[in-house]
């Protein structure tokens, strides 16, 4: 078994690297959600005249073309540059990095808003990752469309707490830690990223649309959080999880 043993807050932990548990939905496969009325992704070979880029049409290679919306085809990972005016780069704020992850499940209220886990309430300091998996009563379309369905969203208060116990990079099993619709209020959305007179966090980011396997305890683990390199706002990721355990 590979194994990699680090030290973290005084205590030294090992996490087991053949164990890893990836979190991500692929884009452009037949089980991918979407939302906010994004097109599925679209993969069409090149043509120049006769020449048509599939090796399934003659040609040599594949060399496809590819059309997508990161933040409503796949798993994607977004810093503040989403709401601000200059876009800036997710890959400019981090790259594939590990982290100390906290797992817990959030059950939604009828409004559909999800506030504080009672696991996560006695807690006054947090690893700097957390995973938040909607508790598994809560419904996903059957065709995987999100859009029009008003899906659970999270309590702003929830988020600034996150944010007030240290917690830098939030993932989620939803399109989106906002209402499908909030009048652009984002309210969420800017707890994490600046609230009030606080500073704006570039280094925070939130990781929407992942999936967490139900057998997964809640609890500590290892993220690696691995992000394409795309010049955007937000970027398709690949969050991979591993069990840890204290020496």
């Amino acid at each position: 078994m590979k194994q990699l043993v680090f030290d973290h807050k005084d205590k030294i932990y090992e996490a087991d690297l053949e164990g890893g548990v990836d979190l991500s939905i692929p884009f452009g496969h037949v089980e991918s959600y979407s939302a906010w009325g994004s097109p599925d992704m679209q993969a069409e070979p090149v043509r120049y005249g006769d020449w048509i880029g599939s090796v399934e049409a003659g040609a040599a290679v594949n060399f496809f073309d590819l059309r997508l919306n990161p933040h409503g085809n796949g798993t994607h990972t977004e810093w503040a540059g989403h709401i601000l005016k200059e876009r800036g780069s997710v890959t400019d704020q981090i790259r594939g990095e590990w982290f100390m992850a906290f797992l817990v499940e959030g059950l939604p209220d009828a409004s559909g808003c999800i506030s504080e886990p009672d696991l996560l309430a006695g807690y006054e300091q947090l690893p700097s990752a957390v995973i938040l998996r909607t508790s598994a009563e809560y419904q996903r379309p059957a065709d995987r469309n999100f859009t029009g369905t008003a899906p659970p969203f999270l309590s702003p208060s929830f988020v600034h707490g996150l944010r007030k116990k240290g917690v830098d990079h939030l993932l989620i099993d939803l399109p989106s830690v906002d209402p499908e619709e909030d009048e652009g209020r984002l309210e969420a959305h800017r707890a994490f990223w600046f609230s009030g007179e606080e500073e704006l966090r570039p280094h925070a980011t939130i990781t929407e649309f992942i999936q967490v396997p139900a057998e997964l305890e809640q609890g500590l683990y290892l993220l690696h959080l691995q992000l394409a390199p795309l010049i955007n706002d937000a970027s398709p990721s690949r969050p991979i999880l591993y069990p840890v355990k204290e020496r």
